[in-house]
């Protein structure tokens, strides 16, 4: 059984809910909401995570050591959120994919490939252990994750 939540911010909300409405995937599957104030429920009841690559973002991934389909905002601030997908694709959790043309079908296919293959080491129970908070430091440090 296939069942979401899409936290969509204050601007995008309404959309986003009229359009889960008119598709019917807010009848039971799915749940559309402005925002969440427990994220790390949310983290720790999904599978897998589908979102942008801001830093927090990144460090709720890695906290909650969650699979992601990571699509960084392309217009981002030096392109930071390219540099914050490729940290955590690099530590073996995310797949990045990048906007534009196609995505709805990229994205259809990513979602159904990471939910029918689950990667080896989460199912072996042997996921690499989590940085510390000295390693993602030297991270933002050394320029490879961003804050901004």
């Amino acid at each position: 059984v296939f069942s979401f939540i899409h936290v969509a911010g204050f601007r995008d909300f309404r959309e986003c809910r009229d359009f889960y409405q008119r598709e019917g995937l807010l009848d039971g599957a799915g749940l559309c909401l402005e925002y969440l104030e427990d994220m790390g429920s949310a983290y720790r009841a999904s599978d897998l995570v589908v979102s942008r690559a801001g830093a927090m973002t990144c460090l709720e991934l890695l906290e909650f050591r969650r699979r992601c389909l990571l699509i960084p905002l392309a217009r981002s601030t030096e392109a930071h959120q390219w540099a914050n997908a490729r940290c955590l694709e690099q530590l073996g959790i995310a797949k990045i994919l990048e906007e534009g043309l196609g995505l709805d079908a990229r994205l259809d296919a990513a979602i159904k490939e990471e939910l029918a293959n689950p990667r080896r080491d989460e199912v072996a129970g042997t996921a690499a252990p989590r940085p510390t908070l000295a390693a993602v430091a030297q991270s933002l440090i050394s320029g490879k994750l961003r804050a901004d």
